[in-house]
């Protein structure tokens, strides 16, 4: 084969490796955090969508722009997230404040 065959080889094989690479995961983060009066909740969040654990409930909250941390919220709940700590509201649930995320 002459040598350019060869680089013309090589260029297809970079262009094909290139192309069907997979971007990076979405990787999960999972985080409990403990609020005062002993409450909990867990979150599960990737950079678009949230999943709050509360009790028997869960609520699929949708990441929104914020110049204050992280939030995401949907119809009758919202989450944000400023570092170790988050607040957590739905229509029904007020008293989840002063929540600091759990180190495992």
């Amino acid at each position: 084969m002459t040598n350019r065959g060869t680089m013309a080889n090589c260029a297809i094989l970079l262009i094909l490796v290139g192309c069907s690479a997979a971007s990076p995961a979405q990787v999960e983060q999972v985080s409990t955090y403990e609020c005062s009066g002993g409450k909990t909740f867990t979150v599960r969040r990737d950079p678009t969508v949230a999943t709050v654990d509360y009790g028997e409930q869960s609520f699929q909250l949708s990441r929104r722009s914020s110049s204050l941390g992280m939030r995401y919220s949907s119809k009758g709940a919202s989450l944000i997230i400023d570092g170790d700590f988050a607040v957590f509201a739905t229509d029904k649930i007020l008293n989840l404040k002063l929540c600091k995320e759990r180190l495992t």
